[in-house]
């Protein structure tokens, strides 16, 4: 039995896409660039708080949202980014397989050269 919330659903994230199989093609492979450009800041950020720890979180962070507490405020920052990265991972692995199967499409449209 599946836990209710527990389905993920990378195509909630991609969107409405082009019908036309060039164009869908096109529309895939730049929100590819785009989460994968994501995905390099989001590891540079967890990098970044890893490395400095509570001199990289924000004051308002900090105060607001994490209550003063430093400990907390570190914690939670990595649990974020890890969060956020693990979802930049689905989603890029899910348009990695729309671009397959977009990619197959377009050739099996393509007319076929017989040799006789």
């Amino acid at each position: 039995m599946e836990a209710r919330g527990s389905h993920f659903d990378p195509d909630s994230f991609i969107g409405a896409l082009p019908r036309e199989p060039a164009a869908r093609l096109d529309a895939l492979r730049a929100k590819r660039d785009s989460y994968a450009d994501q995905l390099d800041m989001d590891c540079t950020r967890y990098e970044h708080i890893r490395a400095r720890g509570i001199a990289a979180i924000s004051d308002s962070d900090l105060t607001i949202a994490y209550g003063g507490d430093a400990l907390l405020a570190c914690r939670g920052s990595l649990q974020l980014k890890t969060a956020h990265i693990s979802l930049d991972r689905s989603v890029l692995a899910a348009l990695d397989a729309k671009i397959e199967a977009c990619m197959r499409e377009i050739e099996r449209a393509q007319p076929q050269l017989a040799l006789f």
